[in-house]
């Protein structure tokens, strides 16, 4: 694991909620303290992190950046905001200098893949490009996920884990795991299950249309 330390960001512990790199999440913001959160990092940096607070204790130290691309602002004071999932950050120390949390931190990064595991980065790779293919031709539309031939296969591995319905333990598991092959590993039962049940969906819809 590949790390390195960055200054300190606000937090914002969500229960049940478990943000992934590249991922989108929109929020809505009523407390008055995470109201006093988002006025302070919209006139700075626009990132906080967000954590799981609900998750086991062995891995809630581990969560995600997140960047702040549209804010909207109510007559209220309340806001809508959509952000984007960046780094994974994990947690070294807490401060409560203000009415919410902030922390200093360390992003992580998983270390590059050996060419040993290369055909397990081959294997994600075929099973999402066929995710696509099913999608595509059973619900007649686009599935909006792109990812290039050249992707590395850390930011290939948070793309698969977007587009398929992983519970939040399992997602804040993909998180905090530290290295890509295993998270590879955690997520190709899933797709080639998921793909499975598309083809089924396919073959009885062609058969169907055959009649």
């Amino acid at each position: 694991m590949i790390k390195s330390s960055r200054t300190r960001l606000p937090v914002f512990p969500l229960p049940g909620v478990v943000l992934l790199p590249n991922s989108m999440l929109p929020l809505h913001i009523f407390e008055y303290r995470y109201r006093e959160m988002l006025a302070d990092i919209l006139a700075s940096t626009r990132e906080f992190i967000v954590v799981n607070s609900e998750c086991d204790a062995s891995q809630s130290q581990v969560g995600c950046i997140a960047k702040v691309i549209q804010a909207q602002r109510r007559p209220d004071g309340r806001s809508d905001i959509i952000t984007v999932g960046s780094d994974r950050v994990r947690i070294n120390s807490y401060f409560h200098g203000k009415s919410y949390l902030s922390a200093n931190f360390s992003t992580l990064h998983d270390a590059p893949v050996h060419f040993t595991q290369v055909v397990s980065v081959t294997a994600l790779k075929a099973a999402m490009n066929q995710l696509i293919s099913l999608v595509r031709r059973v619900y007649k539309k686009d599935l909006q996920c792109t990812f290039s031939e050249d992707e590395d296969a850390e930011s290939l591995s948070f793309i698969a884990a977007g587009m398929l319905d992983f519970d939040a333990d399992e997602l804040q598991q993909l998180l905090a795991t530290e290295k890509t092959f295993e998270r590879i590993d955690l997520i190709l039962p899933k797709i080639h299950l998921h793909n499975k049940e598309l083809a089924a969906m396919a073959a009885i819809e062609a058969a169907f249309g055959a009649g």
